[in-house]
Formats: C-alpha cells, sequence, structure tokens
C-alpha cells in the first residue's frame, strides 16, 4: 500500500510543469529573503531556521493545492 501511495505521489508532482516548479522555487527564494529581513529588524525570532520554516509552508500550500484539486464540495469541520 506504501508503495502504491508513494508511486501515486511520485505520478503527481511528474506531472507538475516545469514553470510550476519554477513559481514554487522562486516564491521560496522570496519568502526566505522577507523573513531575513524581518529578523534583521528584529520583527522575527532569530532562532528559526528560515529556509526550513518556508519549506514547511511550501509544503502546505502545496498539500492543500492536491488535496483539494479533487474535491468539489467544501468540507464542513466544526467544533463538536
Amino acid at each position: 500500500m506504501w508503495l502504491q501511495c508513494k508511486q501515486a505521489l511520485a505520478n503527481t508532482y511528474g506531472k507538475l510543469s516545469q514553470s510550476t516548479r519554477l513559481i514554487l522555487y522562486k516564491a521560496d527564494k522570496s519568502m526566505v529573503v522577507c523573513l531575513q529581513k524581518s529578523q534583521d529588524k528584529g520583527e522575527v525570532s532569530s532562532d528559526i531556521d528560515l529556509k526550513e520554516s518556508v519549506d514547511s509552508f511550501t509544503g502546505m500550500l502545496f498539500h492543500g493545492t492536491l488535496r483539494f484539486s479533487d474535491i468539489f464540495t467544501t468540507l464542513n469541520y466544526s467544533r463538536e
């Protein structure tokens, strides 16, 4: 089962166009630069690894894009 999931993910990533990969790469670089400037101003904690933070954030966005690309209805989350 894990191998099938891994293969499905590889196939999905393989379908991404070169331009999509370039956009993600440039966005990552821009966010790191922006966060570095904020760190220099003291607005962002200096003990945060910026590349790891941006990688996590980009991964979250990528996951959301894949997760919601096939869903035609909204997910109803509640506190109950």
